[in-house]
């Protein structure tokens, strides 16, 4: 009795990890179907590989209403995807997202950095994955220091899958606003570890 004990002490600390992914050269890209909790999504999202086009293994779609009120009073966990994401470059980041609706002409998403203000994405239907057509003045952006920083993405629109999301450094922005689409296309997904929930009480 006295070693089981010691053995649940022991274990305590260690019985819930976050899976955080590590930006390197400014990005941290990644890929929605690898979400922490991918085994025990909310019931109305859910893992699929249906539809062509996605990155990596599959995406994740939201299958519940698309009504939402305009003060987002209503907007439930449910509705909501939380990433985690590692910086050791400090400066503004901003998040960009790749997604597709197919019963939309626009798909519309929700996007906010360590529980701040939520921002209003769109994605074009282009009948394949594609971008999100935010320029820098509209994406979600945030001066991130170094260490962890929360992503939460909130679907709107039913049938929205969500392929990947990007999180960028202000350096990998052009002029005009945009950051590299190649970049965005051909960078693999970040590598992630699994950290103590302790890390993580500030957000």
């Amino acid at each position: 009795m006295k070693f089981l004990l010691l053995l649940i002490c022991f274990l305590l600390p260690f019985s819930e990890k976050i899976k955080v992914w590590k930006e390197k050269r400014g990005i941290a890209v990644v890929e929605a179907e690898h979400i922490q909790v991918r085994n025990d999504l909310h019931p109305y999202w859910v893992s699929e590989k249906l539809v062509d086009g996605y990155s990596g293994t599959g995406y994740v779609m939201w299958g519940g209403a698309s009504y939402i009120k305009a003060d987002y009073s209503d907007l439930y966990d449910e509705r909501i995807l939380t990433f985690y994401v590692s910086v050791s470059k400090e400066g503004v980041y901003y998040v960009k997202i790749k997604g597709l609706c197919l019963d939309e002409w626009e798909s519309r998403l929700l996007v906010r950095i360590n529980g701040k203000d939520w921002h209003n994405y769109t994605i074009a239907n282009q009948r394949t994955f594609g971008w999100d057509l935010n320029g820098k003045k509209d994406l979600c952006g945030a001066f991130m220091q170094l260490g962890y920083h929360k992503i939460e993405i909130a679907a709107i629109d039913a049938g929205f899958m969500l392929d990947k999301l990007s999180v960028v450094h202000q350096d990998e922005f052009s002029e005009e606003g945009w950051p590299d689409r190649l970049m965005l296309e051909t960078t693999k997904e970040s590598r992630s570890e699994y950290l103590p929930s302790s890390h993580f009480k500030q957000r």
